[in-house]
């Protein structure tokens, strides 16, 4: 995929990035291909970077107005999506990243340099212990995620981040799991409501994607999330 296309299909998605943006996320596709070749962080094949990576973290940004939103937490984030194209893009989002691997949070620290990032930080550690920190816990207007674990799991991880009428946007293949009984049951239990799932194709793609958007109307209980031994043997109850 070229940067015309890249660019063309944020601009019809209503994202009009700045010539000094379209430099970065040229800057950043570099920076992910000298990075990948001496340590894996992507499998995604690096010619189509630009859509299944940076289109897809952008497709946040169609479905919600981020210029109104002041911060927000990507959990999982890998090589950085779809956090650091959203920091790209909108320069004033504090975008928070939190992340088990420290060799992946290393290159998010020394890509952020290298674009000049200051709306960047960084949290080392395991979300299910996380979660039950003071100062993260339902702190965060907007909680992302994208491919980080099978649904009803992800939905547990991301909802005690989020902050009292707050939201979680997920992105994922669209499996239409979402309208599971007890996926629904899950997402009530954590506070939290199905909103919308919003579908999508990314160009050159055939697969039918979706942001899965969850509101937060209530406080999370205390014992979510539970521990990750806790959530591999057992559906939430």
């Amino acid at each position: 995929m070229g940067q015309s296309l890249f660019v063309s299909t944020a601009l019809t998605w209503g994202i009009d990035l700045h010539p000094e943006q379209i430099e970065s996320f040229i800057r950043f596709q570099k920076l992910l291909i000298e990075a990948n070749e001496r340590v894996n962080l992507t499998r995604v094949e690096l010619e189509q970077v630009e859509s299944l990576h940076f289109l897809d973290s952008l497709r946040i940004g169609v479905e919600l107005s981020l210029s109104q939103t002041d911060s927000m937490l990507d959990i999982g984030s890998g090589a950085g999506f779809p956090a650091l194209p959203l920091a790209l893009t909108y320069p004033e989002l504090v975008v928070h990243i939190l992340d088990a691997s420290e060799r992946r949070l290393d290159f998010i620290e020394y890509a952020s340099r290298q674009l000049g990032l200051s709306n960047i930080t960084l949290h080392h550690g395991r979300a299910e212990e996380l979660a039950h920190q003071v100062s993260l816990r339902e702190s965060f207007p907007l909680v992302t995620a994208r491919a980080l674990a099978p649904l009803p799991k992800l939905i547990e991880l991301v909802l005690p981040f989020v902050s009292l009428n707050g939201k979680a946007a997920l992105l994922r293949t669209d499996d239409k799991q979402e309208t599971e009984k007890s996926i629904l049951e899950g997402i009530h239990l954590l506070g939290g409501t199905l909103e919308d799932s919003r579908a999508y194709t990314l160009p050159g793609k055939e697969e039918i994607r979706s942001v899965l958007l969850l509101s937060k109307e209530s406080p999370t209980p205390a014992t979510y999330p539970r521990s990750k031994k806790k959530m591999d043997r057992a559906s939430l109850a």
